[in-house]
Formats: structure tokens, C-alpha cells, sequence
């Protein structure tokens, strides 16, 4: 009876490695999916383009750093922005826009302007909307505020 004990908690043992030893190799591995995979094709979009309801919702949220989607028919329309700003001057960087199958990967960062550039002095708003074909897949967010 103890032998048969010793051998069970041996194959669990067994299993929990193995099981973590598979895990790792997946998180190892995210990185190099997302370098092979090829690069979104999108169009950003502006003003007038952007749909009343998609408006409504950035002003809604544009205070805090947010990013969703709006599907509109075969549209994609996917937006983010980094809240409110004191001043004017950021631009938004789009580091890596890539279509993974089941997964969209956007990653932006929000870039501060120069120290004696002129910007406005009241508060904005830095945000962006990206324009593409609605595949069903999740959109996955790397916002990075590099300005701080």
C-alpha cells in the first residue's frame, strides 16, 4: 500500500513539472510570436471619421488612461489614449501594431514635448483611433506614458 502512495505522489510530482516546465516555454516564447507576426494594416482615423457612438465613448473615458474597441459592421475601429494632459504638445508613437490571429497586440507610447517647445497651457486629452478590418480577434493593450 505505501508503495502504491509513493508511486502516485511521484507521478503527481511528476505532472506539476512537467506542467510548469510547458508554461514557461509558452511565456518564454510570447515575445517571438508577436516579432514573427505580421504588422496590423490599419489607418488612423480622425475627427468627422470617427463614429458619434465611438465619440461619445472617448469623451466618457478620456480622462483616464483607456483602450477598447468599436466594431461597426466589417470596421474595426480600435481607440486608446493616456488621460489628461496638463498642457498640450504629446504625440502618440505607435510601437507595434500586430495581427496574431485570434489576438490584435497594440502597443503606443505617449511622448512628452521638448523641454521649450511652445505648447498650449490648458489641459488635453492625447488619444488615437485606429481604423481596420473586423476579424473577431481580442485586442490586447501596451500603453507606456514615456513622458513621466
Amino acid at each position: 500500500m505505501r508503495r502504491r502512495w509513493r508511486r502516485l505522489l511521484t507521478l503527481f510530482i511528476a505532472i506539476i513539472f512537467t506542467c510548469a516546465a510547458c508554461g514557461s516555454a509558452e511565456e518564454s516564447g510570447a515575445g517571438e510570436d508577436e516579432a514573427a507576426a505580421p504588422d496590423l494594416s490599419y489607418e488612423i482615423v480622425s475627427g468627422d471619421q470617427v463614429p458619434q457612438k465611438l465619440s461619445e465613448k472617448i469623451l466618457q473615458e478620456q480622462g483616464e488612461k483607456f483602450g477598447f474597441s468599436y466594431r461597426n459592421g466589417e470596421d474595426l475601429y480600435i481607440a486608446f489614449g493616456f488621460g489628461q494632459k496638463e498642457t498640450g504638445g504629446y504625440s502618440i508613437q505607435i510601437t507595434a501594431a500586430k495581427d496574431m490571429g485570434n489576438k490584435i497586440l497594440i502597443e503606443a507610447h505617449l511622448i512628452a514635448p521638448q523641454a521649450g517647445e511652445v505648447v498650449s497651457q490648458s489641459a488635453t486629452y492625447p488619444y488615437m483611433v485606429l481604423l481596420t478590418k473586423d476579424t473577431g480577434a481580442e485586442i490586447q493593450f501596451r500603453l507606456k506614458d514615456v513622458s513621466q
